[in-house]
């Protein structure tokens, strides 16, 4: 992925010793583990876009997006702190500056979330009555959980 070599063995912390074969290997694996986190980052931005609407024909998340000013501020502070934990806050986070290609990578990533569900809400009724149901609907689960019992207790 990108090129980045590392042995398994390998940790993000080794660049404090002076070879410059494990600095190296040790500077991909914090670059690799990075993209990996930015992409998770940007699966849970775009998840908060998508559970915005949850009826099977809402199809635009993107719909009244700015009208509620809780949900663009609660966005706008999450953008901005993954923002600062790859650009100005990493030595804090113990991450690596990305290029412009990987922040473009793991958003395209994250953005699949809206592919995804749309493609969920477009599943024809016909098929999904098909998927074999294993829950019974009238029976109440989880009545044999340990905490169940202390709470109806």
């Amino acid at each position: 992925m990108h090129g980045l070599d590392y042995g398994s063995a390998v940790q993000t912390t080794d660049t404090i010793y002076d070879s410059s074969e494990l600095t190296y290997d040790a500077e991909n694996k914090k670059i690799h583990m990075t993209l990996l986190f930015n992409t998770f980052i940007f699966l849970q931005i775009f998840n908060m876009i998508n559970c915005r609407v949850v009826g099977a024909r809402d199809l635009n998340p993107f719909e009244h997006f700015l009208e509620n000013y809780t949900f663009v501020t609660v966005f706008a502070v999450v953008c901005l702190v993954q923002l600062s934990t790859t650009v100005w806050l990493n030595f804090m986070f113990d991450t690596a500056m990305l290029s412009p290609l990987m922040y473009a990578e793991s958003f395209l990533w994250g953005a699949s979330s809206l592919l995804i569900s749309l493609l969920v809400k477009l599943t024809p009724e016909a098929w999904v009555e098909r998927l074999p149901v294993k829950i019974d609907e009238g029976q109440v689960l989880g009545t044999d959980n340990v905490l169940m019992k202390v709470y109806e207790q």
